[in-house]
Parts: structure tokens; C-alpha cells; sequence
């Protein structure tokens, strides 16, 4: 027996308060549906990025250097570098998550330039490097062992001979020979969501796409610099079964929007559905898009009082 109020001084007693008996329960098989269906946006897909979303590492890398520092290195329409001596950097390692990009990178490329680690050699060696003369391809295994203190960047050069070209370093675990688009991990990441947003996957903020053209290729070497191609959305989508929302660019033409429906229709899986969204936040001053669909609605209020402007 305790006291009654915070003012009793003392127990009326110093009996303790009897133990309660336990008890445990043990259930098998048991499964949770959610109720709510939960859509996801999507992380950016970046070097900068923890996603790890493609099996090719290559295609999350971007800015392309020279060696030396100095200057802009010229690109191709593929986003190849069209000289040698330079360097990609392939992935921003934060303090903490280094080690899970421990292992062995089987890194092919055509041309004959030689593949170096950057930055931290300790860490990241190169080696059978094999060229084949016969069909102009450079074959090499990139071992990656960083420890829990490494931070910084993980930075692959290519030095000598010709420009290096189609690179692709495919992450540990992963077969070289018809290779999966994206990892294991990620599909199964994705999967708890019922619809997946896209809006940073196609860099919807200050997207410049007006034109069909304009869009990201799914040639392209790698798809930060553009956004990630519409196809590869449709497919990671087709490979979670998951729904579709998509953004369109806010400058796109009505041809734009014809042929990325076209295309959705003819690659999605027919029993997931598509929610479309005309940019993302036009009310946000902070983005570009804010000020295209200001100036838009304002020539249309004029037009329709007959004036031609403020």
C-alpha cells in the first residue's frame, strides 16, 4: 500500500506491491496487410546517393575530370569522354557507410587506356587488367576494401592510350553476361510501397526537357546529368510491380506528352496503374517551374478578359 497523494510523507505500510504472474504467447505464421496503401518517392539518383539502386555502379556517376584538374573535359552525345587521362567520380562515401561497397567490381570498357584507382589507392586496386586487341575492350576486377572511418570520394581514372567508352562496372555478386538492371536489394526496398514516385528520378525540378529529343537515352552512359530514362522508370516499376507516378516536365509539348504515354502504355505492365503530375510544386518560388506556370496562368486570365498584358 502506497501513499494516496504526492503530500503523504511516508508509506502507510512497507508492504510491497505483490509480482504479477507472466505469461508468454507464441504465434506462427502471421502476416500484416496494410490498410493504407503507402506510395514512395524516390531518392535521387546521384553519386552522392545511398540508394544503390542499378546493378552497373557506372550509372549513378558523373563528373567527369582530368587527371591533372585543369579544364572541362569534352563529353560525346553518350556522355562518354571523347580523350584519356581523365577521372569519374563513382560514389561520395559518407562517414559510416563506406563498407558496404566492400568487394570485387568487374569494370569493361572499350578502348585501351589504363583503369587506376583515385583518391585513395589504399583502399580500391585494380587489377587483371586484360585488353583485348580483337574487339578494342579492357577487362578489369576493381577491389573495393574501405573501413568504417573512410569518408570522401571513390574516384576512378582512366590514363593513357584512348578514351574509354560503354563503361560499365558491374557491382559484387552480379554476372557481367546479360546483368540484371537493378540490384537485389533495391527491387525488395521498393516493394514495400504500393506506388512509386518518380519526380527526382527524372530531375523534374528545373527540368529544360521541351522536345521529345530532349529527353534522357537509354544509351546514355550514365543518367544524372539528364535524369533517369523513362524507360528504365517503366522498368523498375514492371520489376516491383508497383504503380506509377510520374511528373511531367513543365515545358514539355503535347507531342512530349503523347509519346511518353505511347511509351508507358507499351512497356508498363498492363495491371499497374499511372498518376500523372504536371511538374512538382508550381506554387514553389524556389523552383524554376514556379515562374513558367505563373507567367501561364496569367496569360491566360488576360487572354480570356481580352487584354494582351498586365
Amino acid at each position: 500500500i502506497y501513499p494516496l497523494s504526492l503530500h503523504d510523507a511516508l508509506p502507510i505500510c512497507d508492504a510491497s506491491p505483490p509480482a504479477l504472474p507472466s505469461a508468454t504467447a507464441t504465434f506462427d505464421q502471421v502476416s500484416v496487410t496494410p490498410t493504407v496503401p503507402v506510395g514512395g518517392g524516390l531518392g535521387g539518383v546521384v553519386d552522392w546517393s545511398l540508394d544503390n539502386a542499378f546493378a552497373d555502379i557506372m550509372k549513378q556517376t558523373h563528373r567527369w575530370e582530368f587527371v591533372s584538374g585543369s579544364g572541362a573535359v569534352p563529353m560525346d552525345s553518350q556522355g562518354d569522354p571523347t580523350v584519356s587521362n581523365v577521372e569519374v567520380f563513382i560514389q561520395t562515401l559518407p562517414l559510416g557507410f563506406s563498407q558496404q561497397y566492400n568487394g570485387t567490381y568487374k569494370l569493361s570498357y572499350q578502348g585501351n587506356a589504363t583503369p587506376t584507382a583515385g583518391w585513395s589507392p589504399s583502399s580500391v586496386t585494380v587489377t587483371n587488367v586484360v585488353y583485348n586487341a580483337g574487339t578494342n575492350t579492357t577487362t578489369a576486377n576493381v577491389n573495393v576494401n574501405f573501413n568504417s572511418g573512410t569518408s570522401g570520394y571513390w574516384i576512378l581514372r582512366f590514363v593513357g592510350g584512348t578514351a574509354p567508352k560503354n563503361i560499365q562496372m558491374m557491382r559484387p555478386g552480379y554476372s557481367t553476361t546479360n546483368p540484371p538492371e537493378f540490384t537485389t536489394e533495391y527491387i525488395q526496398h521498393v516493394e514495400q510501397f504500393n506506388t512509386l514516385r518518380f519526380m527526382d528520378w527524372t530531375q523534374t525540378n528545373g527540368n529544360p526537357q521541351v522536345n521529345w529529343s530532349d529527353r534522357s537515352l537509354i544509351t546514355n552512359q550514365s543518367w544524372p546529368p539528364g535524369g533517369v530514362p523513362w524507360e528504365v522508370c517503366v522498368d523498375l516499376a514492371n520489376a516491383a510491380h508497383r504503380n506509377m507516378w510520374i511528373n511531367v516536365p513543365i515545358g514539355a509539348t503535347d507531342d512530349y506528352v503523347q509519346q511518353l504515354a505511347a511509351l508507358i502504355k507499351a512497356r508498363l505492365d498492363p495491371d499497374l496503374s499511372v498518376f500523372v503530375e504536371y511538374s512538382n510544386e508550381v506554387w514553389n518560388a524556389g523552383f524554376s517551374q514556379y515562374s513558367v506556370n505563373r507567367n501561364a496562368a496569367v496569360a491566360v486570365t488576360y487572354r480570356k478578359r481580352g487584354e494582351s498584358s498586365w
